[in-house]
């Protein structure tokens, strides 16, 4: 190399020429080494690339509320056509008609359910059943009574749980505590819920009817009509029998 002072001939890569003693600027060729580092890009460059990476994550967050939209829409639609489904299930014994299917034990065997009829303690009991072949949807219903004066009550619905998923159960669930709130907080009611696995159990239990303030309210709540008479226990049997409800 030459040194860039004196301009003689010293040994390539000098940092010092051996005849004037002058220091010598770095000189780097490209054929030096191997090694060659990346060009740092230049402000616009680096500006550019981010916005691309900025809007490739913006797409990708709109994709995926997208997706948990419409996820969350079919979900809703679904647990509506069921509750629909479940409503039109619920009507009362008034409006149920069910189909013959045998004895009162074949309401439940038939259907898969273990059922225990209620015996009240110091009156008389009677119990009956039914089911809607179409929906799967069973009616319990248990009397305690004295003379022909129904004094407690209680009835146990089943509804089939078919096309629900777990989350759909779940949501189910709360939702009917919901819808019960107000009759569970009464006094002589009292109001059960259970997931089964293949139905949906709900239960109420009344007492004290004989109680002129229990009994007006039910007829507040829609449950009795009133001047129904629906505290007899000779009606209530003749009602349910003829309807296709058997008998225990």
């Amino acid at each position: 190399m030459i040194c860039q002072n004196c301009k003689k001939e010293i040994a390539d890569n000098s940092q010092y020429c051996f005849y004037c003693g002058a220091k010598q600027a770095d000189v780097v060729e490209e054929n030096q080494s191997p090694y060659r580092l990346p060009p740092v890009p230049s402000a616009s460059r680096r500006k550019q690339v981010g916005y691309v990476v900025l809007s490739v994550a913006i797409l990708f967050v709109i994709l995926l509320a997208a997706s948990m939209v419409i996820n969350s829409m079919v979900l809703s639609n679904n647990l509506q056509e069921d509750q629909s489904n479940l409503s039109e299930s619920s009507s009362s014994t008034e409006n149920f008609t069910p189909d013959p299917v045998g004895s009162y034990d074949e309401v439940f065997s038939q259907y898969g359910i273990t059922y225990s009829p209620e015996v009240f303690s110091g009156m008389d009991s009677a119990s009956y059943a039914a089911v809607d072949k179409d929906t799967g949807y069973v009616d319990c219903l248990d009397f305690g009574y004295q003379g022909n004066l129904i004094l407690n009550l209680r009835e146990t619905k089943y509804y089939v749980l078919d096309g629900y998923n777990d989350l759909s159960k779940e949501i189910l669930y709360y939702q009917m505590v919901e819808t019960y709130e107000e009759l569970d907080s009464l006094s002589f009611c009292t109001v059960t819920y259970e997931m089964q696995e293949q139905y949906y159990m709900m239960r109420f239990t009344f007492t004290d009817l004989d109680q002129p303030e229990n009994y007006e309210k039910m007829i507040e709540l829609g449950i009795v009509k009133e001047g129904s008479l629906a505290l007899s226990m000779k009606l209530a049997d003749e009602a349910l029998l003829s309807k296709g409800y058997q008998k225990k």
